[in-house]
């Protein structure tokens, strides 16, 4: 049995000889010739590899599958890598790379079609999901990465690039079948993605619409009393409805604002004739107005109105 190939050994490079390592390298690659040069052998062993050429690739391979497979390797990497991304010139230059790389019709060509060739396997489809949900899984990852999609898509000019840029490739024919073609190789392999898809969709709905309706104020907002401010907010924070013993119950429980028609808000609210206040249903009344949420429960009313219809 041949023995397992020895790590790759690191050396930890003090400060300065690092810096020069770097600019050496920096202006190695500065000289458009030896990046030609470099780039014809990089390519030449990727696409035409020979017996001994082939060997050192499956090598290579190999050695990173070990190496990404630990775990200080793999935080080590992807926070150098976050790190570079963060540098200005550096982003700049690899997103023009990529441009330049993908504006190539040939090369666009041969991967798109390694693309697809590794996405009709579901294997590989089953590991791209494992490790996006181990992730997303990561809450500083999904901290991370809600907090860039969110300040990405707050600015007009992205929001507006992003829907040009999908109505010009969806008014391609070709893209629209490729990505039906897609889309049905991985719901074949994966039966249970689309009713997820659709839980996670209405999550996001009910969500956002939380968000909206508790952020929404109305214009008199900072004008009203106090009292009526705090009442407000809690309507407004209730994604669904909310009955006035509920309310009562809240009030009570938060003791942000005592009761003036009685001992508790729950009492001023209840069915009991001792106990229960006008003022307190009036004065709750008006506050429902102002802020648009009404004191009748919605599924209730639709199932009186349907009770009421004759057979």
């Amino acid at each position: 049995m041949e023995d397992d190939p020895k790590p790759t050994k690191r050396h930890d490079h003090n400060p300065s000889t690092r810096e020069k390592i770097s600019e050496g390298q920096k202006r190695l690659w500065a000289d458009p010739e030896y990046r030609k040069r470099q780039s014809e052998a990089i390519r030449g062993a990727l696409t035409n590899p020979g017996e001994a050429q082939l060997r050192a690739k499956v090598k290579h391979n190999q050695n990173m599958k070990r190496r990404w497979a630990d775990p200080e390797y793999a935080k080590h990497m992807s926070q150098a890598t976050r790190r570079s991304w963060e540098n200005s010139a550096v982003r700049k230059g690899r997103v023009e790379g990529i441009k330049r790389s993908w504006a190539d019709p040939e090369r666009h060509k041969r991967t798109s079609a390694a693309i697809k060739r590794s996405l009709a396997k579901p294997e590989v489809v089953q590991r791209i999901s494992e490790a996006s949900k181990r992730k997303w899984a990561d809450p500083e990852i999904h901290e991370r990465m809600s907090v860039a999609i969110k300040k990405s898509l707050s600015r007009p000019e992205v929001r507006q690039q992003r829907s040009e840029s999908m109505k010009r490739v969806c008014a391609d024919p070709g893209w629209r079948r490729r990505r039906s073609e897609s889309q049905k190789l991985i719901y074949a392999s994966n039966p249970e993605l689309p009713r997820k898809l659709l839980v996670a969709k209405a999550r996001m709905e009910a969500e956002r619409n939380a968000i909206l309706r508790a952020a929404w104020r109305p214009s008199d907002w900072d004008v009203k009393p106090i009292e009526w401010r705090i009442i407000g907010t809690e309507l407004l924070l209730s994604t669904d409805y909310i009955s006035n013993k509920d309310l009562g119950k809240r009030l009570d429980t938060s003791r942000l604002l005592t009761c003036p028609y009685g001992s508790s808000w729950e009492k001023a609210f209840s069915s009991d004739k001792k106990e229960k206040h006008k003022g307190a249903f009036n004065f709750i009344s008006d506050i429902r107005r102002w802020v648009g949420r009404s004191g009748k429960n919605p599924a209730a009313k639709s199932s009186s109105i349907l009770l009421s219809v004759p057979a």
